[in-house]
């Protein structure tokens, strides 16, 4: 009986754990795919890469990170246009 109590614990134990590792792994891909994306972003406004050598799939990702970056771009231009010194 105690052997079974035991197993069934430690059986509910690694299935929660492995819940949360796959959380984290998930959470993880998207950190990496926004990583790539943003250094695609940098290379490109750098001159590095031309917008004419990427793909479909490329433009179409980096057209939706931007968008979904704008505010914080919007955002950061108005703190450097009021920290700039009055020409």
């Amino acid at each position: 009986m105690e052997r079974n109590k035991f197993m069934s614990n430690q059986d509910s134990y690694i299935k929660e754990r492995i819940r949360k590792v796959d959380g984290q792994i998930k959470k993880q891909i998207v950190a990496n795919r926004d990583s790539v994306k943003a250094n695609l972003m940098s290379e490109c406004l750098s001159g590095k890469v031309s917008l004419a050598g990427l793909n479909s799939k490329d433009l179409n990702n980096l057209g939706s990170f931007s968008g979904h970056k704008l505010p914080e771009i919007e955002e950061r231009i108005k703190f450097l246009k009021s920290d700039a010194p009055a020409s």
